[in-house]
């Protein structure tokens, strides 16, 4: 009787992927063999496929998908707008200054989809782009009192909320709700963002390897910015709210983690009267 075999697909060499039988693993006493039963697609599979050197080693990295660069942006209303090519004036329901980047590269992968058969029309691209959006990331809760909530969570992230807060609420007075793992990077992202924040709430989002309020505050403190620590997020939020409301030119800013985006929002909710449910 032969061995026992599975499905495992197969890399070969850049674009030379098989779908084959191969012999089920032997494993050691000190191992174990998972069963996969489905799996996604993420970018560094599409670098891989094509060539990547992090994977290739000395093979030459080809370009998959490039978007325009769009240099001007602007607000209007309560939309972000800007002229792609093809299509023309844009304006998205995101108000992230980063969405335009994210958009133009959701355009040019559905260009690229279409030139290999996939019905997709200018029509449809453009209600999609201007409809499409993504909770917690830069996502306002209500203008009056003006309250956003973004999952920036490290470095990276902080500077995009960073030129968003700049770009939008750059003379506004402005509160951060600020919660992180204790793992993450969130001194730089501190160095980023104070700048930006009249004073920081810190809050315990509610996982186990969460950074204590107490501990976030002391170091916003010590890099020389304003800080209370809260118990709780539902009083921090009360707090922010209470602060801005009925204040021109202030705004309040929820960030640090996305384990807390859920129940910062409820929170806000509640203690304005919204009456919004079912907060995904």
């Amino acid at each position: 009787m032969g061995k026992e075999t599975m499905k495992a697909l197969r890399m070969y060499a850049p674009g030379d992927f098989r779908y084959e039988d191969v012999p089920v693993p032997e494993i050691d006493d000190d191992e174990i063999l998972v069963k996969i039963e489905g799996c996604g697609i993420c970018a560094g599979d599409v670098k891989t496929l094509h060539g990547g050197v992090r994977i290739w080693g000395t093979t030459p990295e080809k370009r998959y998908i490039e978007a325009p660069v769009i240099s001007e942006s602007y607000i209007e209303g309560d939309k972000l707008c800007y002229t792609y090519p093809k299509l023309g004036k844009l304006c998205l329901f995101m108000k992230g200054s980063y969405q335009v980047e994210n958009s133009t590269l959701a355009i040019q992968t559905l260009f690229l989809l279409r030139e290999r058969g996939f019905a997709c029309s200018d029509t449809q691209i453009r209600k999609g782009i201007e409809t499409a959006k993504w909770e917690g990331r830069f996502e306002c809760l209500s203008q009056n009192p003006c309250f956003y909530i973004d999952g920036a969570h490290n470095p990276a992230a902080a500077k995009m909320l960073a030129a968003s807060l700049k770009r939008e609420f750059g003379a506004f007075q402005k509160i951060g709700i600020m919660g992180v793992m204790a793992d993450k990077d969130y001194g730089e992202m501190l160095e980023i963002l104070l700048p930006f924040f009249d004073v920081i709430y810190a809050i315990t989002p509610d996982q186990p390897r969460a950074l204590p309020a107490q501990t976030l505050a002391d170091a916003v403190c010590q890099k020389g910015g304003k800080a209370k620590a809260f118990r709780c997020i539902k009083t921090a939020v009360a707090a922010a709210v209470n602060e801005i409301a009925g204040k021109e030119r202030h705004m309040a800013a929820a960030f640090g983690s996305l384990y807390s985006l859920r129940e910062v929002k409820q929170a806000f909710y509640e203690c304005t009267g919204s009456g919004q449910k079912d907060i995904p």
